[in-house]
């Protein structure tokens, strides 16, 4: 039930930020995210000021942040993230320029280029029911 409500905020966010071909990665993704689970979304843009001009225009307030990520040609990376929270959920957008979509960055996990779901794939895991699916996809 929790992975279901995690992955409708996350549709939901996307809804919102649809200008920036968000995409769900991590946990929320993957079907392993807990309780606490935290939904996040890498999103695409000319300038990482656009993604909080959309949030304020929304009236989503938010708090921003830096992240590292590991990147294939350049060793470790920072890119700009915003958090929010909607309802009782963290929502992270980690902003990458726009050709950052055909670029993932490295699993911390295993290396490999990180899994990214597109919000048809996100809505197709909700029509699924999806508790227990696996996520793969762009």
């Amino acid at each position: 039930v929790r992975l279901h409500a995690l992955r409708s905020t996350a549709l939901e966010a996307m809804r919102v930020l649809e200008r920036f071909e968000p995409r769900l990665v991590g946990p929320v993704l993957h079907g392993t995210a807990g309780v606490n689970g935290v939904v996040e979304l890498h999103l695409f843009a000319d300038t990482p000021e656009e993604v909080g001009f959309v949030l304020t225009d929304a009236g989503i307030p938010y708090e921003l942040h830096d992240t590292r990520l590991r990147v294939a040609s350049h060793g470790h990376q920072s890119y700009p993230e915003y958090r929010f929270v909607a309802g009782d959920t963290v929502v992270e957008l980690t902003v990458f320029d726009r050709d950052g979509l055909r670029n993932a960055p490295l699993s911390p996990v295993d290396g490999r280029p990180t899994q990214r779901a597109s919000r048809a794939r996100v809505e197709e895991l909700l029509r699924e029911g999806g508790e227990e699916s696996e996520a793969p996809g762009p």
